[in-house]
């Protein structure tokens, strides 16, 4: 016998109302993610009305709404003119963080690692299984940068020149993450890490801003394990970087707490 058709969803399951968005709304979350991964950091200009609309591929009339949303929510400084641009703003709020506000960031940053753990482990057994030698190669590339960085940055007494070279360290610090997720060849994946990845750096103060040595050390071992194609390696590096994250992130949490600390780095 014929079934009849479900013709509503009282519970919500499986099928639910549809919400198209705007073409501008597509654009802000692109900027947004742009910024969240370090891509452009505070005092940086986005590229040109133009060239955005070129490498989105909308009008410049979606960019520009875009642009005006994003300026309205403090993310961007526009100056309008032949030499004008949009220039990142830090977030707001980030030097008047109350003790509450850090003992739920702690929370948030104990759930992140974990799903970090879950997805980038894997990632990186993946890379190690099925990279390329120019996707090995880009890793290690990478790494030479930072290392760079790390040394133009302890090099200099320039207090501004010091937070560039930080924010370059960070970029690429999110570049090789994202590196090692595409390695593996999994786009799931690499979807996940990048969430992750967003998700670990959303601003809370100075706070998570540092270039550590160990911390390219790490990624020293993880991109070794790459090229050698050893997976059990990879994950146990990736592994251990994470967890290292976590324990370096919560200490200054708790120091930003204390008495004799501040709510900012």
């Amino acid at each position: 016998m014929d079934r009849e058709p479900k013709t509503g969803n009282p519970d919500g399951f499986g099928i639910n109302p549809v919400k198209a968005p705007a073409a501008y709304e597509l654009v802000v979350e692109q900027i947004r993610r742009a910024l969240a991964l370090g891509r452009f950091v505070p005092g940086d200009m986005l590229p040109s009305e133009r060239l955005l609309t070129e490498q989105l591929g909308v009008s410049r009339t979606v960019v520009r709404e875009a642009i005006r949303v994003l300026e309205g929510e403090g993310l961007l400084e526009v100056t309008r003119g032949a030499s004008g641009g949009s220039r990142v703003l830090p977030a707001a709020g980030e030097e008047h963080l109350s003790p509450q506000d850090l003992r739920d960031q702690a929370d948030e940053i104990e759930q992140v690692v974990n799903f970090r753990l879950a997805n980038e482990c894997a990632a990186a057994r993946g890379a190690a299984l099925r990279r390329t030698d120019k996707e090995a190669e880009l890793i290690q590339d990478l790494i030479a940068k930072q290392e760079r960085a790390l040394e133009a940055a302890a090099a200099t007494d320039d207090e501004s020149e010091r937070a560039r070279l930080t924010s370059g360290f960070l970029e690429l610090d999110t570049r090789f993450h994202l590196a090692v997720a595409a390695a593996s060849h999994n786009h799931y994946l690499a979807q996940a890490v990048e969430t992750g990845r967003i998700n670990m750096l959303r601003p809370v103060g100075t706070i998570f801003i540092s270039t550590s040595e160990d911390v390219n050390f790490q990624h020293r071992e993880i991109a070794e394990a790459i090229a050698a194609q050893d997976p059990d390696a990879a994950e146990r590096a990736m592994r251990t970087h994470i967890e290292s994250t976590r324990e370096t992130t919560l200490h200054l949490l708790d120091a930003a707490q204390s008495p004799s600390g501040a709510t900012k780095a």
